[in-house]
């Protein structure tokens, strides 16, 4: 017997590896560890932006905070910013441990590094000069 077989789940958890790998440099494993906070807040950050759309009552700003859904989207989106906050400081950590080592553009064999997005934007950054963590959290996100 032929039988249904909803591929969403799948193609929706290898995008988010393929994107917060591309645009965080972080691997989540999304594929194999799905049931972890941020991917929970990833997903129920969709259905809600979902039910917003469908809900024209919820499209004011004012109102859709004082809704129940206003109060779940905030804490989902605190939880994504959380998970990209700390993402930030590991990886500023990483390029300071990079700068104190070898050069940063390549490894030992030659070969140039490929950086992530986030990567880019932490070394435009100037310390914060340029770009503040929550400028780069908002790019990220």
């Amino acid at each position: 017997g032929k039988r249904e077989f909803n591929v969403f789940p799948y193609v929706t958890h290898c995008a988010l590896d393929i994107i917060c790998e591309t645009a965080m440099g972080k691997c989540i494993n999304a594929q194999e560890h799905n049931d972890t906070d941020y991917v929970r807040a990833v997903y129920r950050s969709s259905e809600i932006v979902f039910q917003r759309q469908r809900s024209p009552w919820l499209w004011y700003e004012v109102f859709f905070h004082l809704t129940p859904l206003g109060a779940e989207w905030r804490k989902v989106v605190s939880t994504m910013h959380e998970f990209t906050t700390s993402v930030i400081t590991e990886r500023k950590v990483y390029h300071q441990e990079l700068e104190k080592t070898e050069s940063a553009s390549h490894d030992d064999v030659g070969i140039k590094r490929r950086f992530a997005f986030l990567d880019l934007l932490i070394k435009e950054s100037k310390g914060g000069a340029v770009l503040s963590d929550k400028d780069i959290r908002e790019e990220v996100d």
